[in-house]
């Protein structure tokens, strides 16, 4: 294997890296290696690869579609209030709407992890749009639904 970099992400240290002469970056949970033998060969890296931009390209994210979405969400006030000091894109905008409740409307990548973000907000955020994240939740809590009955 040839190593790229470290990556601590949630208690979790990844080793970026490609394998054997391919040069699609894999990440590889550092816990799961047993065993490593150093070789006298040189590491191969991808020409102009850059960890940072590995990264920052959502990497890590868990991609679910390519390229990004439009994201229309409603929070209500108290999740709404950290997202005006941590902004998820620069393009990010929230409106105040009459019931109090705060619109989202940010560029993101559409990725695993922004599900498990939103969900982690419970009833406080409404996703509008696209529309298939839509009808994604939709199907989501109708199934929460069934197991709370």
């Amino acid at each position: 294997m040839n190593p790229l970099g470290l990556v601590l992400r949630d208690q979790v240290i990844y080793l970026v890296c490609t394998i054997w002469n391919y040069e699609d970056v894999r990440q590889l949970v550092l816990h799961r290696i047993r065993e490593a033998t150093m070789i006298e060969e040189p590491a191969v890296r991808p020409k102009g690869f850059s960890l940072d931009a590995y990264i920052g390209g959502g990497a890590f994210g868990y991609p679910v579609s390519a390229g990004p979405i439009r994201l229309r969400v409603i929070f209500d006030q108290g999740a709404a209030m950290h997202l005006h000091e941590t902004p998820l894109s620069k393009d990010q905008t929230l409106t105040v709407e009459k019931d109090g409740r705060e619109l989202l409307e940010a560029t993101v990548q559409d990725t695993a992890e922004l599900r498990w973000w939103l969900l982690g907000f419970g009833s406080g955020a409404e996703v509008l749009e696209p529309k298939a994240l839509r009808d994604e939740f939709q199907s989501i809590a109708k199934d929460m639904a069934n197991l709370y009955k």
